[in-house]
């Protein structure tokens, strides 16, 4: 008569447990790396998006000092009307927009009846703050 082992049982369930396990270890793994790397993709279209309509307003500023320098007789004229709705430093000319995240700058210079872009750059307005809602083992 043949002996019957029960080892074979107890090895294939222990390989299908086995799996199983790590089959949920890795779902459970990419859930929660899929749902960080969202809300983190969702916090930076927020800050593009307001970077942005600063940067869309700061331009809108530059076409209304473009029309100004294109109706002005003189550069007299022109420099007048743009001190009537912007501080001149010489013939350099600053527009700033900003919103709870950000400054965004934009300087001017004036060549009448031309204008150059001197530079621009953004200023956070909070401080830096070290990433710590990604769960890192």
């Amino acid at each position: 008569m043949r002996k019957h082992t029960y080892m074979n049982i107890g090895m294939i369930s222990f390989i299908v447990v086995a799996i199983v396990l790590s089959l949920v270890t890795f779902a459970t793994l990419s859930y929660v790396t899929a749902r960080d790397n969202y809300s983190l993709a969702k916090r930076y279209a927020t800050h593009e998006q307001a970077y942005y309509a600063l940067e869309n307003q700061a331009y809108s500023e530059l076409k209304h000092i473009k029309t100004i320098l294109q109706t002005s007789t003189s550069e007299n004229a022109a420099l007048l009307s743009l001190k009537e709705h912007y501080t001149l430093n010489g013939h350099q000319l600053t527009i700033t927009k900003s919103n709870s995240m950000t400054t965004f700058t934009l300087i001017v210079d004036i060549d009448y009846p031309h204008y150059t872009i001197h530079s621009s750059h953004t200023t956070p307005l909070k401080k830096w703050k070290k990433e710590e809602s990604l769960h890192i083992l």
